[in-house]
């Protein structure tokens, strides 16, 4: 069988608080025991990889994020795209949120895989 090279995965958030008290509704829901969402009321999408609401953090970063560091470290190029709505979590999704050190010019997020791959780095030096 042949090696996907691009895989897509998609995290679909919780409504905010704010949203709550608007009494606004999910418009995304997935499909049990596939990797499908269902936006609205018909519009079905596969994908390669999806995650609920009460996905973690760490589940993102085990399934999506850790084979591509270790393709990297290997001497493979990778690329992590996110996209979505302002506000829909994708900095918080790919970073952690928080701020932190320098690494060769890079201001890299405490949480992120970006520190973890860039602490590897530095202990092969």
């Amino acid at each position: 069988m042949e090696e996907i090279l691009v895989k897509v995965a998609v995290r679909v958030r919780p409504l905010l608080s704010k949203e709550v008290l608007h009494n606004h509704q999910v418009c995304v829901r997935l499909v049990p025991n596939t990797q499908q969402i269902i936006i609205g009321k018909d519009h079905v999408f596969t994908f390669d990889v999806v995650f609920g609401k009460n996905s973690t953090q760490e589940e993102v970063y085990t399934v999506c994020m850790k084979p591509l560091l270790v393709s990297l470290a290997e001497g493979y190029n990778a690329t992590v795209f996110a996209y979505g709505q302002t506000g829909s979590g994708k900095t918080y999704t790919i970073g952690g949120g928080h701020i932190g050190t320098l690494c060769d010019g890079c201001v890299l997020n405490t949480n992120s895989v970006s520190i973890r791959l860039c602490q590897k780095y530095e202990r092969k030096k």
